[in-house]
């Protein structure tokens, strides 16, 4: 299969770390610069291309897009209009709900053809719990989305990404949410506020609780950026719970008594990376019902709320 890969940063070498696995000799980079050709060539890509070269779109069968946050949104819009085949774009795509809906009226295609990132979807840890929850119903869940933001190099992005960070990157937790607890609905939030961060200016600790349709389950969650946290979830069921912290990490513990573990670290790719372009150049099952432009457009709507965002934006 003919893969084009457009963007050549950190996160696109781990694409060609797996494409090279997946897909030897058959995929190609595009890039705005000459910068990284070496390297990328070094990692198996058949060509390196520019923006200035004549790109034959018809050839591939599948585009992945992994650019700046601030450019994404611009580089799918372009690609769409030359090249009628599905397309993988970096997470979150676009910042606000608002910009998303001016996308899909443009292209309303896109709800076929294009799909959002979202490897933490594909962790190990995470299809085991959905897998679970198919047959068995939780009664409670806690989520923790506290960003480890201490060591941002806030210099390395554009304010409006930093002031909607809870879009650009917790983003990852919801679409995790969302894939475990599909009709789940927000309920009450709150926030510690003024914010101590001043790049984020909405708030530096957030909760709340989110409720199943039927009222019969909930979910927890905080935020915390000013402490100690991390990416995780806890689930309780009846007889057995499950602890995902970090989120790749596994713990079930029986009647609160006895306990077992699965640790699912990186090896040579990024975790969920591998099994989340093996389905899109595949069937495609997983991507389909998690990581559609319905389910980002759910992501977008739940975490202005979540974090307070100015929705008129």
């Amino acid at each position: 299969m003919n893969v084009l890969l457009i963007g050549s940063g950190a996160t696109g070498l781990e694409y060609l770390k797996v494409l090279n696995n997946l897909s030897p000799g058959n995929f190609d980079v595009l890039a705005k610069t000459m910068r990284g050709k070496d390297k990328v060539l070094a990692l198996g890509a058949r060509k390196f291309l520019t923006w200035s070269d004549d790109i034959s779109w018809h050839h591939y069968e599948r585009v992945i897009i992994c650019v700046p946050i601030i450019d994404t949104s611009t580089v799918l819009s372009a690609v769409l209009r030359v090249y009628g085949g599905k397309i993988l774009f970096e997470k979150p795509g676009f910042l606000t709900p608002r910009a998303l809906d001016s996308f899909v009226n443009l292209f309303p295609d896109s709800f076929d053809r294009t799909y959002v990132a979202f490897n933490r979807v594909f962790y190990p840890s995470v299809l085991a719990v959905k897998n679970f929850i198919r047959e068995n119903k939780p009664l409670s869940a806690h989520m923790d989305m506290s960003e480890w933001v201490s060591g941002l190099a806030t210099k390395n992005f554009p304010i409006s990404v930093l002031e909607r960070w809870g879009i650009a990157n917790s983003i990852h937790m919801l679409s995790v949410m969302f894939a475990l607890f599909p009709n789940i609905k927000l309920e009450r939030r709150n926030r510690v506020f003024p914010s101590q961060l001043l790049w984020h200016p909405t708030g530096d600790t957030f909760y709340g609780i989110f409720m199943s349709q039927d009222k019969d389950m909930y979910l927890s969650y905080q935020a915390n950026w000013v402490g100690a946290g991390r990416f995780s979830i806890n689930l309780n069921f009846r007889h057995i719970s499950f602890k995902l912290s970090p989120l790749q990490n596994l713990e079930r513990s029986h009647n609160y008594i006895d306990s077992s573990s699965d640790h699912f670290d990186a090896t040579k790719f990024k975790i969920g990376f591998h099994e989340m372009v093996k389905d899109f150049l595949g069937q495609n099952t997983t991507i389909q019902e998690n990581c559609n432009i319905k389910v980002l457009a759910k992501c977008l709507d739940v975490a202005e709320q979540v974090f307070f965002y100015d929705t008129t934006k």
